[in-house]
């Protein structure tokens, strides 16, 4: 574009040069200047010679024929004049219709450059529309398209006073996080593709199809009367989506989960649609794979009360409004508090006490986990130091560990300098961690759990039955207690199949070397059971629930009965 510019710049110049006063062509006046200089040489020239031969020869013969030289002189300096001046005036003809034919030249150059430079724009605007309207991997609509669609139709069907249905359909690929870690995201991307190959062929026209993000493609299905229509089209599409993909002689069975909302009853906008069908998918996404579901007010009223919890959760957490109550753990030979379990609890300034049920999840989920987790060991610890130094060094802490905190690699290096700032004996803290917590991947909790055992740290199963219920995992994971759950215990006597359960479970941990502890003893007769079968400890309501520091402290000194 700079280059045409100064060639635009140059050639005006050039034309310039010719409308100056001192060299455009003007013929009227070349013309009289040609004549002018004529007749200017030819008095002078008469004149002078007329005279001169006069002067030189007088009236005779010699006169005559000087005329007649004279003539043919004049003729030949008149002749040379016309040439002079015709001759410059063609030149500067000549010379300013060179510099147009060049210019001419250079303006087809130009025009020509324009073309290309104009052809190349539009491939570019091209480019530009399909890398804002198009997936460039998949080649399917993208979400910005769709939007622009929609907006269209809903558009097309108020102006025509339409009623029309049609389906808002969220779907996503439940087996891309697995071939991603297995075969990597090369192959990842390749699941995708097929995926999207498949839809474009089984999604015809007027209906839609679009690529929303990564593992998400958005199904618009127009013209439905109701849920079952929309159910038996969304079975159909299922039908030739679900089939084993083969990939480096890997099989894998895909499955999908659909979340749908329907227009004009859940969403008169692009926008809604498209949010209440993402509420729609979040619900069936805890539930079995391949389900659908449809977007209503109650999921999203328990969104709500999710979101603000989680506000909640995170104000909780800057303004200290947690606190940890301890459950003790009684030897059931001696009769005697030989520790106690770190529990948090959260009292609401308006809910008041909100159960550890309700929120811890949510915050494992949402990843407020590890913050809760480091102020919990900080607080357990502390308190322990302060037991220790009041004089109850023997009663031990008992600390619950989620999955999350356990895959953290800076938790041992945190956890062992809190206990050596603190000059607390590692072998009196006690980490619990779950069947379900370790079982995802079982050889990165085994090496973690050397590491802490190796430290000096008591490792404790919790809640052994709720889970697999699998011997197996005790011995392969590296622990020194075993926590029966409360599930089991509630229900035993000398007579029932829970009893004998216990019994030989109870008997093959001893086997094993580890400490037996049962949770969730409420009554005498559980207690007797237990301590007759040999189980070492226990916890429950029969002792006590879970109390404040200062109180769970009067029971150190007591011997139960």
């Amino acid at each position: 574009m700079k280059d045409i510019n100064k060639i635009y710049r140059m050639n005006e110049r050039n034309i310039q040069y010719y409308l100056d006063s001192s060299s455009k062509i003007n013929p009227k006046r070349q013309s009289f200047k040609v004549a002018s200089v004529y007749a200017i040489v030819g008095i002078i020239w008469i004149v002078t010679s007329d005279n001169l031969a006069v002067y030189v020869a007088g009236r005779d013969n010699l006169y005559e024929q000087i005329q007649t030289y004279k003539g043919w002189v004049f003729v030949l300096l008149t002749t040379l004049v016309i040439y002079i001046s015709i001759r410059n005036s063609l030149m500067l003809f000549d010379k300013a219709l060179n510099e147009i034919y060049q210019n001419y030249d250079e303006l087809n150059k130009s025009h020509e450059t324009l073309l290309e430079l104009e052809g190349e724009i539009e491939r570019q605007l091209q480019d530009l529309h399909i890398l804002a309207y198009y997936d460039t991997f998949t080649k399917l609509p993208n979400k910005h398209l769709l939007e622009k669609e929609i907006k269209n139709l809903i558009n097309s069907s108020k102006i025509e006073s339409l009623t029309n249905k049609f389906a808002f359909i969220c779907l996503t690929i439940d087996n891309l996080a697995d071939i991603n870690d297995i075969l990597g995201h090369k192959y990842g991307d390749l699941l995708i593709k097929n995926v999207g190959n498949t839809l474009k062929d089984i999604i015809n026209n007027p209906n839609k199809i679009s690529k929303l993000k990564e593992d998400m493609f958005a199904i618009i299905l127009l013209n439905i009367k109701d849920k079952n229509e929309v159910v038996d089209k969304v079975n159909n599409i299922l039908l030739k989506l679900k089939r084993g993909w083969k990939i480096n002689n890997q099989e894998f069975h895909i499955s999908y989960n659909l979340g749908i909302s329907l227009y004009p009853i859940d969403g008169s906008n692009f926008n809604d649609l498209l949010k209440n069908s993402n509420m729609a998918l979040s619900k069936v996404k805890s539930l079995e794979k391949d389900k659908v579901s449809f977007y209503d007010k109650t999921i999203e009223e328990r969104n709500v009360v999710k979101i603000n919890l989680i506000n909640e959760i995170i104000h909780a957490i800057e303004n200290e409004q947690f606190s940890l109550f301890y459950q003790p753990i009684v030897d059931l030979k001696k009769n005697v508090v030989i520790g106690v379990e770190a529990l948090i609890r959260w009292i609401h300034p308006k809910k008041g006490f909100v159960s550890p049920m309700d929120f811890v999840p949510l915050a494992e989920s949402m990843g407020l986990i590890d913050n809760i987790e480091k102020w919990v060991f900080k607080q357990a610890l502390m308190q322990k130091k302060s037991w220790n130094e009041k004089g109850y060094k023997s009663i031990k802490i008992s600390i619950n560990l989620s999955s999350k905190r356990m895959n953290n690699d800076c938790f041992i290096d945190e956890l062992c300098s809190m206990t050596n700032s603190m000059e607390i004996d590692r072998e009196e803290v006690q980490l619990e961690i779950t069947e379900t917590s370790v079982i995802d991947n079982l050889e990165i909790a085994g090496i973690m759990l050397n590491k802490l055992r190796s430290m000096g740290f008591k490792i404790a199963l919790d809640d052994f039955g709720t889970g697999y219920s699998s011997l197996t995992y005790i011995n392969s994971l590296s622990m020194d207690v075993v926590k029966i759950d409360k599930e089991f215990i509630k229900s035993i006597s000398n007579k029932n199949k829970n009893a004998i359960i216990v019994t030989a479970v109870m008997n093959l941990i001893h086997s094993l070397d580890l400490v037996v502890v049962a949770e969730g003893i409420e009554n005498i007769e559980q207690k007797e059971f237990l301590k007759l079968n040999g189980c070492d400890m226990g916890q429950g309501f029969l002792y006590s629930k879970a109390l404040p520091a200062v109180e769970v402290e009067k029971l150190f000194t007591i011997k139960f009965e």
